[in-house]
């Protein structure tokens, strides 16, 4: 796999801080799943919150492939248009594993 479980979970880490830090009033008294990211986030808040993870998703990648853009380049072009339709799937996921494994699908391992 592409990315360590530690970087994983330093990327998972930082957009969580991102959230306690008040881009996300609602979500932070339940379960910060997909559907909470859906329905509970503004949408205007909700940009944001999904470019973190994509941002800290791409930047590993871009490590893990030794400083080339490709597989980064990968990440950022597509997958935008997928992330909300994932996210009304998979409601009861988490944001950061919902994205991991579309990116794992397209841009490969």
């Amino acid at each position: 796999m592409w990315f360590s479980v530690v970087g994983l979970k330093k990327a998972l880490g930082a957009m969580l801080i991102a959230v306690t830090c008040g881009t996300a009033m609602p979500a932070q008294a339940k379960d910060l799943n997909a559907g909470a990211v859906l329905f509970d986030i503004e949408p205007s808040d909700r940009f944001p919150f999904i470019s973190g993870i994509i941002e800290g998703l791409g930047y590993a990648r871009f490590r893990a492939d030794g400083n080339t853009t490709d597989g980064m380049a990968c990440i950022y072009h597509w997958l935008y248009d997928n992330i909300l339709a994932a996210f009304a799937k998979f409601q009861d996921r988490t944001p950061g594993a919902i994205i991991a494994a579309l990116v794992q699908r397209r841009c490969g391992a």
